[in-house]
């Protein structure tokens, strides 16, 4: 909950999706520099029945908080080397959308595992939350399956043994 994470455009997406008649639920989970903020913006939208801040999370806890997710929203506006929280949910079968921006490009594919946002703001958000809704059952299922997929490429075997071939060329 930082400068730049993109905290804030996140509430203002939920806002605008309820106030375009979706029923959407959301968790924040995380520390920062700027909890106070985001605290003060959920009261000042009146959003603290529909978006629950619920802190910091021990990392062995967080395979326990993902599987609750539909999807994952990872609007940081920062150049993410990896961005490994996206591959967590990833890990757990959530899509992910986030910025067409650092390692997030590595890993997600438009449409296939996750969406890539175009813009900044919550309106770009809403719209590709809105077209990720009206998927068939089977096309989310396969998303989530594809996300899966992906993750498995990080695992950290599968990425030792990359790096160890790589390095082998070197020498």
């Amino acid at each position: 909950i930082d400068e730049g994470k993109g905290w804030d455009i996140f509430i203002k997406t939920v806002v605008l999706l309820k106030k375009r008649g979706f029923n959407v639920k959301a968790e924040m989970v995380g520390r920062g520099s700027q909890i106070l903020e985001l605290k003060n913006m959920l009261k000042e939208y009146q959003m603290e029945d529909d978006i629950n801040y619920v802190g910091a999370i021990a990392y062995k806890d967080l395979p326990n908080i993902y599987p609750h997710f539909d999807l994952f929203v990872f609007p940081t506006q920062l150049f993410e080397s990896l961005g490994l929280v996206a591959i967590e949910a990833m890990s757990c079968g959530i899509p992910v959308i986030g910025n067409k921006i650092g390692g997030l490009q590595d890993y997600i594919k438009d449409g296939v595992n996750g969406f890539f946002v175009e813009g900044q703001d919550a309106k770009d958000y809403c719209q590709i939350i809105k077209q990720y809704i009206e998927l068939t059952d089977a096309e989310r299922n396969e998303m989530k399956k594809q996300a899966r997929l992906t993750a498995l490429e990080y695992d950290s075997e599968q990425t030792f043994n990359k790096l160890y071939t790589q390095l082998e060329k070197l020498l």
